[in-house]
């Protein structure tokens, strides 16, 4: 999902403007996209809250760092932002934090989708951006988007299961079958076993 959605942003007039070059030459110049990831998952080898991902121009032949920003890589690439969302609980340690903590999920109501955030915990210049995620889940759209979401989320982990469960059953199968070839090969040596001592009995006649 996240692909197309960004090549839908860098596709977008509004993320374009006019700029006139050196030589006098109106361009136009895609406006550069910062990406912000909010993941429900904990990243392996870190507890950061908030992680900024740059990106470093390297001359792979020099193997030095340019310095200068090209226009044309900069409308290619994007830097990012990475949200631990579990790691925002309970934590308020800059103004960063203070505003992250309206996607803090122990704060979560019995409805999933809802925070319970309340404005006046929060510094006046960050209220516009509670109104608006309000006003955004107020929206008919948006809790029906939430509740297709849901049930597409709710299938899957349904066919998870069915799948791991055909996988228990399918290695259960297979424990047995081995099971039933080591029974058949220690009969198989029982077998050779006793005919070599009918041979030794044999060859003493």
């Amino acid at each position: 999902m996240i692909i197309p959605y960004l090549g839908e942003q860098y596709a977008k007039e509004d993320n374009i403007v006019i700029k006139t070059n050196k030589k006098g030459v109106e361009q136009k110049q895609d406006l550069p996209i910062i990406s912000i990831y909010f993941l429900g998952h904990n990243l392996e080898h870190t507890d950061a809250s908030v992680i900024k991902v740059n990106r470093n121009y390297i001359d792979i032949i020099e193997g030095k760092e340019i310095t200068k920003r090209e226009e044309f890589i900069e409308s290619l690439t994007h830097d990012s932002y990475v949200i631990q969302i579990s790691k925002l609980k309970g934590k308020r340690r800059n103004e960063l934090e203070i505003l992250l903590s309206i996607f803090d999920q122990s704060n979560i109501e019995e409805d999933h989708h809802i925070l319970n955030v309340k404005e006046e915990d929060f510094p006046k210049k960050y209220r516009i951006i509670i109104r608006r995620l309000q006003k955004a889940i107020s929206e008919k759209i948006v809790r029906k988007t939430m509740d297709v979401e849901d049930e597409i989320l709710a299938e899957l982990e349904n066919k998870e299961r069915a799948i791991a469960k055909k996988e228990l059953v399918i290695e259960e199968k297979n424990k047995i079958i081995e099971e039933k070839d080591k029974a058949l090969e220690e009969k198989d040596k029982e077998i050779e076993e006793l005919k070599r001592k009918l041979e030794q009995l044999k060859v003493k006649k």
